[in-house]
């Protein structure tokens, strides 16, 4: 079965724990060095702490994603499962789609 489209952000929170594809702009990246090495994030439609959905890239495929600079101010499609988790400077439910693979990942412009 294919995955649900969304294009509005804020409908994400409707879809816990199910894969989707979620269209919308890239409107900054970001780095962190968290314990178990950098964490590469791309804020979709507005950014962190007021957006959305993070786009969340481990450590391990941080490599297959880089420069994930490349993605800012670009339109993406990202197919993946939704995450929700607490937010641990805001306390505020967030949701997350993790990125594993190139193929999750479709630059539209």
């Amino acid at each position: 079965q294919n995955p649900v489209l969304l294009y509005v952000g804020d409908s994400i929170r409707n879809h816990q724990d199910q894969v989707v594809c979620i269209q919308g702009p890239i409107v900054s990246t970001n780095k962190w060095q968290g314990k178990d090495g950098v964490v590469g994030y791309l804020d979709m439609f507005r950014k962190w702490p007021d957006n959305p959905l993070t786009i969340t890239i481990f450590r391990e495929q941080l490599p297959f994603f880089e420069p994930i600079d490349q993605y800012n101010g670009k339109t993406l499609r990202v197919t993946g499962k939704v995450k929700k988790y607490r937010d641990k400077t805001t306390g505020n439910d967030r949701y997350s789609i993790v990125l594993k693979k190139p193929d999750q990942v479709e630059v539209l412009d």
